[in-house]
């Protein structure tokens, strides 16, 4: 039994150098293409909270925990007085609060009010949902001018009426990508 045996001249390194970085090159432009295309910069946002607005809106939404938290233990959602009486912020005015001032009116379901030392004047609003009364609250912000009065009427427009919603942070907010 004869074995063939064939020699192969060795590669003198020059050739295998250029395919490894060749490969390694694209790898690296394939991965940053991808990374661009799946991950936009967040610069890509819409609208934007006014910065004058932040403490009260955050304050609106630690009231609104505290609201759900009192339907639950006392079986009723408290009025505008009462949340006035229980000093809550941003319902009641807080001598140690930098915060802006409001004027709030309350319907059923929805407590809205109009910032009154601040131009342009702004008006937010947190509403409970009367159909479903487990669902979270939605709380909203806008630029207020002569076509938004402030009226208890304009808690259940929300559909083309400028209306910005503030979305609570999730921990995993940050990856836009998990389902």
């Amino acid at each position: 039994m004869a074995f063939n045996s064939e020699t192969v001249a060795p590669w003198s390194g020059k050739t295998e150098d250029i395919i490894v970085f060749s490969i390694l090159a694209a790898i690296l432009a394939i991965s940053s293409t991808l990374l661009h295309l799946f991950y936009p910069s967040e610069q890509n946002h819409g609208e934007v909270t006014p910065q004058a607005l932040r403490q009260s809106l955050v304050a609106l939404s630690n009231a609104a925990e505290e609201i759900v938290m009192h339907e639950e233990f006392m079986g009723t959602r408290p009025n505008l007085d009462t949340l006035i009486e229980m000093k809550l912020s941003p319902f009641s005015e807080n001598e140690f609060d930098n915060m802006t001032k409001l004027r709030w009116q309350q319907d059923s379901h929805c407590f809205i009010a109009e910032t009154t030392d601040l131009t342009p004047p702004y008006q937010i609003k947190l509403h409970f949902s009367a159909k479903e009364p487990s669902a979270p609250p939605e709380i909203s912000w806008r630029i207020a001018n002569e076509n938004s009065p402030l009226s208890v009427a304009n808690c259940q427009k929300t559909h083309n009426s400028n209306w910005q919603r503030i979305r609570k942070s999730q921990p995993d907010a940050k990856d836009a990508h998990k389902h």
